[in-house]
């Protein structure tokens, strides 16, 4: 605490490259009673101070910078340090915005990915909608998630999911499902063995291997 308030005091008198110096040293250290400076420096128009002050605000996490911080790679840090500092509503907000919006396959993938932590078991019906994506890189993410969360109904869901899926789908949540050990699954991948294409029965193949 002392050392946060000595950084703040500093960073009060000076300008310049010491005062972005030192708004990322308050970002670093979590300094929550910087946010009400870093919010007003938020607002100038110098750019590498408006830019670390941002910056710092989503590496501390406070709810009280929720309307500043922008920009899908803030945002997802933002809402990680939210969570962790109990703002879990806020951050889920922030990963369906994420996740609702046009932005970079790989920071969808960990808006996903946070969502599933903050919802464990709550999350399988936004998991299921999004495997149906087009991106590749998005499916991968989800099976690699979804195969975390164990539980019989989270199963259930998946095993009907599994009946209306393409068979590229198909084929990657059977590997899931086996992945995760649940003997629930057991008989939709043994009966993946006769399925018509032979990316699923492959599938099945290398989960007995």
């Amino acid at each position: 605490p002392d050392a946060s308030a000595k950084i703040l005091e500093a960073a009060r008198r000076v300008d310049g490259a010491r005062k972005v110096t030192l708004i990322r040293a308050l970002g670093r250290i979590h300094s929550r009673d910087g946010v009400p400076d870093l919010m007003t420096w938020a607002k100038v128009d110098d750019p590498s101070i408006r830019d670390a002050s941002l910056a710092a605000l989503a590496e501390i996490g406070d709810p009280r910078s929720i309307d500043l911080v922008q920009g899908p790679s803030a945002l997802l840090t933002y809402a990680r340090c939210l969570a962790e500092n109990g703002s879990r509503d806020l951050s889920e907000g922030i990963c369906r915005k994420l996740l609702s919006s046009s932005t970079a396959p790989s920071l969808r993938a960990a808006a996903l990915s946070q969502l599933a932590d903050l919802r464990g078991e709550g999350a399988t019906d936004d998991l299921i909608a999004a495997v149906r994506d087009t991106n590749a890189e998005i499916r991968a993410a989800v099976l690699d998630v979804a195969c975390g969360i164990k539980g019989d109904k989270v199963t259930q869901r998946w095993l009907a999911a599994l009946q209306q899926a393409d068979p590229n789908l198909r084929a990657g949540t059977l590997r899931m499902l086996g992945q995760r050990n649940d003997p629930l699954a057991l008989p939709a991948i043994n009966g993946a063995l006769s399925d018509h294409d032979a990316a699923v029965r492959i599938a099945r193949w290398s989960e007995c291997c």
